[in-house]
């Protein structure tokens, strides 16, 4: 009876984040496991599972982090942004990019930066921004 006294908020955070990994292509093993993202955002999480709500409440900012590192992930700073808070800039608003723990600083940098790299499906532009040099990527 490892980890029961998790609740209700820990399976439905990882149930979004194995619905993530799928959508990224990741694939289930035999015994139904699947390797979770690198890198996520609470953006894609709350879209992945809509009934959490507290995912994106403000008041509720110091539990998810808890919650998420509970399901092995941690915050990535930016450190090109550290006068706005260490927040990446992705198409246009600030959010906090969580990496998986178990990866080293370096790993969870690259991974961070491969997310904001990456190329949206909808044809939509991801923006990164330091604290000077704003770099937009074309989602195609």
């Amino acid at each position: 009876m490892v980890n029961v006294d998790r609740g209700p908020e820990h399976a439905a955070l990882a149930d979004a984040i194995d619905r993530l990994a799928e959508d990224r292509g990741h694939k289930r093993d035999a015994d139904g496991n699947i390797k979770p993202p690198d890198a996520l955002t609470l953006a894609e999480l709350a879209a992945k599972a809509p009934g959490i709500e507290w995912l994106t409440d403000q008041r509720k900012n110091r539990a998810v982090r808890h919650h998420l590192k509970r399901c092995g992930f941690i915050i990535v700073s930016n450190p090109g942004a550290f006068r706005s808070g260490g927040y990446w800039i992705i198409n246009g608003k600030r959010q906090a990019i969580y990496a998986r723990a178990d990866l080293t600083p370096a790993q969870r940098l690259a991974a961070a930066n491969a997310l904001v790299a990456r190329k949206p499906a909808s044809g939509s532009r991801f923006t990164v921004v330091s604290d000077n040099t704003p770099t937009t990527t074309k989602g195609e």
